[in-house]
Parts: structure tokens; C-alpha cells; sequence
């Protein structure tokens, strides 16, 4: 507890100057490690703002059922958001996302569930990819990629599938699927690249997927242009964003918090 109860001080000490959200997160389990979900349950208790969690790792289909309930039991007691890291490998018979997102309709969490680095999804046949994320619109659920860390180019059918997931989930599903890594247009060049999002239309669409999307899917209530909202402002030293994908990616010229 000893790392919560220090994060939720730091985000207490420097509110006003950073906004910090604290996940509850059991990084090991919590049915293979006894005890886990207590302490998941001191942290909320503690203030903690997420109940995290990562199925996948368990070691039976049954027990990543159970994880799932559990973290949405914790959910539901403290009414708090749920961010869970799932199926992040090669295997296509991984299915912990379609769990999650059962378990955010049925408990009707929706939108407030977000799922982490699902990279079993490259490898998913097409009628049970479909369904999954069809099941992900109708949960609005936000889905956060991991293009660095991930083996994102298992091979080239399956970067091909998921550069259509990319550009038909942002276009046509509604679903909230966004790239995150503390250089966002490093990560949208390298999805540019690799996915072969090149078109002036895919390429706004990556720039929704650093931008907008993930504050959706992170449930920020103020955040674009519209009156009365803080003005969060990104300036880049080129015309058009697709510009600046066509380049390796600097750091913006001016990034900016602005109230008044």
C-alpha cells in the first residue's frame, strides 16, 4: 500500500499544477495471488480514482472470468472507472476484452472502461473480431494501443489488419481506440508508417487518436474548443499535420494549459 499511499499524496500536493489519476492496479493477479483484491479495495478506500486490473495473466479461462467480476465488484462499490490491461500477446485465443466488455453492458459501466494494449486483437479471426468490436461500441469502451513496446508487426497480414481496425473502428465503429506514450506525434508517425495510414483523411484520423480520443477515453469532461472550456493548446512548426507525419516527429513548439 505503500505506493498508493504515496501517489495519492503527490496528486493532493501538486493539484491545480498536474493532474494525476491513481489506478488501483494488481499487477500479479488476483485470483493466482491471494489477498490481492483486499489491497485493490484499501486503495480505493484510501482515494484512489481507478480500479485496475489484468485478467489475462490468470492461469485458467475461469479465473480471468473471476478477475474480471471481482475488479467490477470493486467498481460498483466505490462507483469508480475500471482500466484493465488485456490479452497482451501473440495468442489469438485470448479473450479477456470480450469479458471486459460483457461485463461493462451488462453492469452498465458504459464508458467508463478502458482496455490496455489488446494485442491478441491482430491475430483474432474476422467474424470474431467483428463481434468483439461491436461489443466494444455498444460498451463504449476506449481502447489504448501499445505501437512502442508491442510487437505491433507480428507480420505484414497482421499489421494490414490493423491498420483497417485503426481507420474502420475510428471512422465507422464510433469505438474510442487511441494511441499513448508520453510523445504522442511519435506515436502517430510511427502508426502512420507502419500501418499505412497515409492518406490525408487517415492521417486526421491519427491525430484524433493523440488528441480527442484518448480524452474521451480517459473521461476528461472539459476538454476541446468550445466556450467556458480550458484552452489546451498544442502549436507545431509546420502547416498541416500531415507534414509533420511525413517527418521524424520533433517535440511540439508550444504546449499549453490555458483558463481564463
Amino acid at each position: 500500500m505503500e505506493g498508493a499511499q504515496a501517489l495519492i499524496r503527490a496528486r493532493e500536493e501538486f493539484k491545480g499544477i498536474v493532474d494525476v489519476q491513481v489506478v488501483a492496479f494488481a499487477q500479479d493477479g488476483i485470483v493466482r495471488e491471494p489477498g490481492a483484491a483486499d489491497l485493490v479495495r484499501q486503495a480505493m478506500a484510501l482515494g484512489a480514482d481507478v480500479v485496475g486490473g489484468i485478467p489475462w495473466i490468470e492461469y485458467t479461462d475461469a479465473h480471468v472470468a473471476q478477475h474480471v467480476k471481482e475488479i467490477f465488484d470493486i467498481a460498483q462499490e466505490y462507483n469508480k472507472d475500471v482500466s484493465m490491461l488485456v490479452d497482451d500477446a501473440g495468442d489469438p485465443g485470448l479473450r479477456s476484452l470480450e469479458l471486459m466488455a460483457v461485463e461493462t453492458i451488462q453492469r452498465g459501466w458504459h464508458g467508463r472502461s478502458l482496455a490496455h494494449h489488446a494485442r491478441a486483437m491482430a491475430l483474432y479471426p474476422k467474424p470474431y473480431f467483428q463481434k468483439v468490436a461491436a461489443l466494444l461500441k455498444q460498451a463504449r469502451m476506449g481502447v489504448v494501443s501499445d505501437p512502442h513496446t508491442g510487437r505491433y508487426t507480428l507480420a505484414c497480414t497482421n499489421c494490414s489488419k490493423r491498420a483497417s481496425w485503426s481507420a474502420w473502428a475510428g471512422r465507422h465503429l464510433g469505438c474510442l481506440l487511441s494511441f499513448g506514450r508520453n510523445h504522442m506525434l511519435e506515436v502517430a508517425f510511427l502508426a502512420c508508417h507502419l500501418l499505412w495510414m497515409t492518406t490525408s483523411a487517415q492521417m486526421e484520423t491519427l491525430y484524433d487518436m493523440i488528441t480527442l480520443k484518448p480524452a474521451q477515453a480517459m473521461g476528461l469532461r472539459e476538454f476541446g474548443l468550445k466556450v467556458g472550456a480550458p484552452a489546451h493548446l498544442v502549436v507545431l512548426d509546420v502547416p498541416t499535420f500531415w507534414r509533420r507525419c511525413a517527418i521524424t516527429p520533433r517535440r511540439p513548439t508550444l504546449s499549453a494549459t490555458v483558463s481564463w
